[in-house]
């Protein structure tokens, strides 16, 4: 073997440790960091779909609405290297905004799952009703229609 071939191999992989992008997100679900988002949230965009364009169906900057989602979304933390990812995209969103910006977002799915842009599998949700009704008191009827039709 050539001398250089280590040598090679060695800074393929620093190259590829510093340059390759990293997907910061926690790989299981953690409760008090999806309170920690909510908590630091001023607004909340309840869109129908996750993407650009999607029709808006609620938004609200009052500190009421978002500590009633905060109350309404207890997760289960998933087990270690067992990650839950639904195939769908989720509907509806919902967007959370500090300082004019969108600083995350989480998605329903079918409300027996929650998907969060702070981690990479999906969290179970433990009280499925309580998420249904922040949804109802809202008049943002399809999670329970989804839900009952399942």
């Amino acid at each position: 073997m050539k001398k250089w071939v280590p040598l090679l191999v060695a800074s393929l992989v620093v190259i590829a440790v510093v340059f390759y992008p990293h997907d910061s997100r926690r790989a299981a679900a953690l409760p008090e960091d999806l309170a920690e988002l909510i908590d630091r949230a001023e607004k909340l965009v309840v869109l129908q779909e996750p993407f650009d364009g999607a029709e808006v169906l609620f938004e609200s900057s009052e500190r009421s609405d978002l500590d009633a989602l905060k109350s309404s979304l207890r997760v289960e933390r998933p087990q270690p290297n067992h990650y839950v990812h639904c195939k769908c995209d989720g509907t509806p969103a919902i967007l959370f905004y500090a300082n004019g910006q969108v600083i995350g977002q989480l998605t329903n799915h079918h409300a027996k799952f929650v998907r969060c842009s702070l981690w990479k599998s999906d969290a179970y949700l433990l009280d499925a009703e309580a998420f249904l009704k922040w949804f109802d008191e809202r008049n943002i009827l399809g999670p329970r229609r989804e839900y009952e039709r399942s």
